[in-house]
């Protein structure tokens, strides 16, 4: 079944018992309270159950520089592996703590780096690389941010490339065709999962019709790259329209769901000035639910064998070697 914002919004009036839009407005108030418990939910799950929010780049190393930068959407800096293409394999190079750097640094890049160390917002390579290589960045998703639909896409014409437009249902009243305004820029969401098809800006809007710029005024917003065409993003019927870039679709169901409806609800009820000693313990019992969501899931821990007193006959031990 599919979870819109605005049934999170509708959740959260109903649990409250306030229908008044005056004394809980829905951006003013209910948003915010929202997005809280989400940075909540995704901060417990990085740390409890990474999968839902793990991803990876390809990232190719320049000359001999050696820092390079974590992607913008990575949550919390959370780098959780770096791998090293040598010979068409990839080998996971350790990440060490700056104190350390000071053993490992070498005065002149060497051919392949066997370490990393992360330092901010940027991540080091020990030693410096020598020259072109090829790393898998392996890291988490920072999910984004939470805002109401501005409309179901009901017909996406792609036939003129410079022309191209989307009809929604029912055209949001935060959308707009000025290019001063935050509105002027769209998300396209998958209707299923929340995940983002493409970031556009709008060049007109007719009645419920949407029409593409397909030359935006500048290349990215908030570091989304603008698209320029509707054609080759597999966008269809039933996806939705939201100002960029945001998404109007939790990136988790139950239980995470139910939890960011709770935390918003008890922020609500204690800023109102109502009792929330129930509305916390509710919460409580679904962060632990939330916590506890890997539990039952086929595990992958496993004993790291690194001594050298213990065989490496799996490929995965073999060393980096020192050159290609």
């Amino acid at each position: 079944m599919r979870l819109l914002v605005d049934n999170l919004i509708e959740d959260v009036r109903s649990l409250t018992d306030e229908r008044n839009a005056e004394g809980l407005d829905d951006v003013r108030d209910i948003l915010p309270a929202l997005n809280r418990a989400q940075d909540r939910a995704a901060s417990i799950l990085a740390r409890q159950y990474e999968s839902p929010m793990l991803t990876y780049i390809d990232v190719v190393t320049t000359g001999t520089v050696a820092e390079y930068t974590i992607p913008e959407d990575c949550l919390e800096e959370r780098i959780e592996k770096i791998e090293l293409k040598v010979q068409g394999y990839y080998y996971a190079i350790d990440r060490v703590s700056f104190r350390d750097l000071t053993q490992l640094e070498y005065p002149v890049p060497l051919a392949l780096p066997r370490h990393y160390c992360v330092i901010a917002n940027k991540y080091r390579l020990v030693p410096a690389p020598a020259g072109i290589y090829s790393l898998r960045l392996w890291y988490l998703k920072d999910p984004p941010p939470l805002k109401k639909s501005s409309g179901q896409i009901t017909v996406i014409n792609t036939s003129n490339l410079t022309a191209q437009y989307l009809v929604v249902n029912s055209i949001g009243a935060d959308l707009s065709a000025t290019t001063t305004e935050e509105g002027n820029y769209i998300s396209v969401i998958d209707g299923q999962t929340g995940a983002p098809k493409g970031f556009f800006q709008i060049q007109s809007i007719t009645g419920n019709r949407i029409n593409i710029r397909s030359t935006p005024t500048k290349p990215a917003i908030q570091g989304k790259t603008l698209g320029t065409t509707l054609v080759g993003l597999s966008i269809e019927v039933d996806d939705f329209v939201v100002v960029a870039p945001a998404s109007c679709i939790p990136f988790l169901k139950k239980p995470v769901s139910n939890y960011i409806v709770q935390f918003a609800v008890a922020e609500i009820v204690k800023k109102l000035g109502g009792p929330a000693d129930m509305e916390m313990n509710v919460l409580k019992m679904l962060e632990a639910d939330v916590t506890s969501s890997w539990v039952g899931r086929e595990q992958s821990l496993k004993v790291t064998a690194k001594s050298t007193r213990w065989g490496r006959n799996n490929r995965n031990y073999i060393r980096i070697p020192t050159s290609i």
